[in-house]
């Protein structure tokens, strides 16, 4: 698994960030409700962003994905999975992990997002937020987040300068 900062040139530019656009979070239908309704089930979740070079591509055993969407899958021990089982199980034997760019994590109980494990990168503050919003929606039946709508409805929208500063990084738009 890459993070989207992976650079295979050897230009001397190490200042360059790749960038995927996204204009909408949502839970994949092939993703698992959480069992328990009180939400103190435990799963685990994969956001996807690209697959050789992709924002939108078919899996090997048929499932059509693209940027934005995150897959939970409920477990009841989070040692008993490792990311390789795990997206292997979603996305079939013949997808190479080395082309896939997005991140894993875990949902513990009562919904706190952390990261799979020491091995997969942390779940960055903007990811972090956007789950969050996602996770919510999901648990009154909404399987998705369209970020521009989202903003709007928290006064946070791009254009309306007055109202609007990012919470994550603090700085005024």
């Amino acid at each position: 698994m890459r993070s989207m900062c992976d650079n295979d040139d050897d230009d001397d530019d190490d200042d360059q960030v790749w960038s995927i656009h996204i204009r909408q979070w949502r839970i994949h239908k092939i993703s698992h409700r959480a069992a328990d309704s009180r939400n103190q089930q435990q799963q685990i979740g994969v956001i996807c962003y690209q697959y050789n070079g992709k924002v939108e591509w078919k899996t090997s055993n048929g499932v059509k994905c693209k940027a934005g969407d995150v897959i939970l899958r409920n477990f009841e021990s989070f040692q008993q999975c490792q990311f390789h089982v795990l997206f292997e199980e979603i996305f079939g034997p013949r997808l190479d992990v080395r082309l896939f760019v997005g991140n894993a994590f875990k949902v513990g109980k009562f919904g706190l997002i952390k990261p799979l494990s020491n091995q997969t990168p942390n779940i960055g503050k903007i990811e972090q937020f956007w789950l969050s919003a996602l996770l919510d929606a999901w648990k009154r039946n909404v399987s998705y987040v369209d970020i521009e709508k989202y903003q709007k409805q928290m006064s946070r929208y791009q254009y309306d300068q007055d109202k609007f500063q990012c919470d994550l990084c603090g700085v005024d738009g």
